[in-house]
């Protein structure tokens, strides 16, 4: 199938830009419940479009330092225990790998997909964003593409979901039944208050 392997990159893109836009900074603001979901609801969309246009990349969606996002590039990562925890990953297709035009024709191609999370070794309820147009620039995930569509799938954390210390996740993807990519185990770490990525 020729979409499969270009959804994979492009997760493997997505989380590598994550990855680079999401170096934890020291945080005096909480991060709050409304900042979590914005993030995972928007954050390809309104977050996207506040990023590609210049605009101050404050707040979510456009603030993506609290993502604990899937792949090796997160290994290590921190977040506040006071904090809200997000955790997803983005996948996309477009025009020119995916052949992939139209909103109805992204949605099939994400009918296909399932995307599974394990946190410390055991399943995570997992919430799904309908698929989107991805605002911002197609071609920083393909070059030539016109268009774009992205889907996320995670968890929104309230912060005693995660107790301090370390914590792995793995995520895995399945084309149809099959599993397509394993992005192995992740560690990151939940600072207690006033230390670390609290501060």
């Amino acid at each position: 199938m020729r979409m499969a392997k270009p959804i994979v990159v492009a997760a493997a893109l997505i989380v590598a830009l994550g990855a680079a836009a999401s170096v934890a900074l020291a945080n005096s603001t909480h991060y709050t419940r409304g900042d979590a979901e914005a993030l995972f609801n928007a954050g390809s969309t309104g977050g996207f479009a506040v990023i590609s246009h210049g605009g101050v990349v404050e707040g979510a969606p456009a603030d993506r330092s609290q993502r604990i996002g899937p792949g090796q590039n997160f290994e290590g990562f921190r977040v506040c225990a006071t904090d809200w925890h997000v955790m997803f990953i983005d996948l996309s297709v477009d025009d020119v790998s995916d052949n992939t035009h139209t909103l109805a024709e992204a949605r099939l191609a994400f009918a296909m997909i399932a995307v599974t999370y394990e946190l410390d070794g055991a399943p995570l309820a997992t919430k799904v964003t309908p698929v989107k147009p991805r605002l911002g620039d197609p071609t920083a995930l393909e070059p030539g593409a016109t268009v774009a569509f992205s889907q996320h799938t995670g968890a929104i954390l309230a912060p005693d979901a995660l107790g301090v210390g370390p914590h792995t996740e793995r995520v895995r993807i399945y084309i149809g039944d099959v599993l397509y990519g394993d992005l192995g185990d992740v560690t990151f770490f939940v600072d207690p208050a006033k230390t670390g990525a609290c501060l």
